[in-house]
């Protein structure tokens, strides 16, 4: 990803960071999912010492994280200085950085989380990092979005012109590879389908951009037009159940540890 687009992409997500937490009910629930799962996911007894949280946004996996390991040091990083404020604000450790670009040492790490960031970044890039400054032995666990999220969108806008609507997302197998790869052994890889439901597409699409999540459309050329957005408002609006318009996520939740010989 180009240095421009990681830029607004820091960008989007720091306007968003003030509201972030009262419209990100998708990414609660996977930080709680993910907060119930983990001790299933890692080895039994271990107690890591520094834990990094990956993209922490405004912080709110951090709290599962210090009821499991009170003792631990957790500290969070995220693109957006906007998100990093948040979470200095609600008194966690963070600084802005690219996870992709990770400034600390070799192995200064035992456990890395990561909570729906993965997906903004390139794999290998990433998963190499989170690698690098585990520990030997040391544990990931992350969640990421898999092809067929918000399939929803990318159905009410296709054929509206060529302007990319939804990111493309890396498949199971794909990221297995990579985990591989990047020196990840005890590859544990699950994938559910997520759903939430809101009233109106003003909803759906307020519900994405207010968590910053909306910078892909603002790749298009142009505002659309009245015609336009009643197209795209009925081909959502077929969609509708009796507990609103549906917006899907693909969730690849994966744990891994460092290969002991990398």
């Amino acid at each position: 990803m180009d240095i421009d687009r990681k830029s607004a992409i820091g960008r989007s997500f720091g306007k968003a960071a003030a509201q972030y937490d009262d419209l990100a009910l998708f990414q609660r629930q996977i930080n709680d999912r993910m907060a119930s799962l983990l001790p299933t996911f890692v080895p039994a007894g271990f107690t890591p010492g520094r834990i990094l949280d990956a993209g922490c946004g405004t912080g709110l996996g951090i709290p599962a994280l210090k009821a499991i390991w009170p003792e631990a040091r957790i500290t969070g990083c995220d693109l957006s200085e906007g998100m990093v404020l948040e979470a200095r604000r609600k008194g966690f450790e963070a600084l802005v950085c690219d996870i992709e670009n990770l400034p600390f040492p070799f192995g200064h790490f035992d456990l890395v989380w990561s909570s729906l960031s993965l997906q903004w970044c390139h794999p290998y890039r990433a998963l190499s990092e989170f690698s690098r400054v585990l520990s030997y032995g040391g544990c990931l666990f992350f969640s990421t979005l898999a092809p067929g999220t918000l399939k929803e969108v990318e159905y009410a806008f296709s054929g509206l012109d060529t302007s990319e609507h939804v990111i493309q997302f890396v498949d199971v197998d794909r990221l297995r590879g990579v985990l591989s790869l990047a020196s990840f052994t005890e590859l544990e890889l699950i994938q559910e389908t997520h759903q939430v439901f809101y009233p109106t597409i003003r909803d759906v699409m307020a519900s994405i951009k207010g968590i910053g999540a909306g910078h892909v459309s603002q790749r298009r050329n142009g505002l659309l037009g009245r015609k336009a957005w009643e197209r795209i408002q009925a081909r959502y609006e077929s969609l509708k159940t009796d507990k609103g318009l549906p917006v899907t996520y693909e969730v690849i939740i994966a744990s891994a540890r460092v290969n002991m010989a990398k």
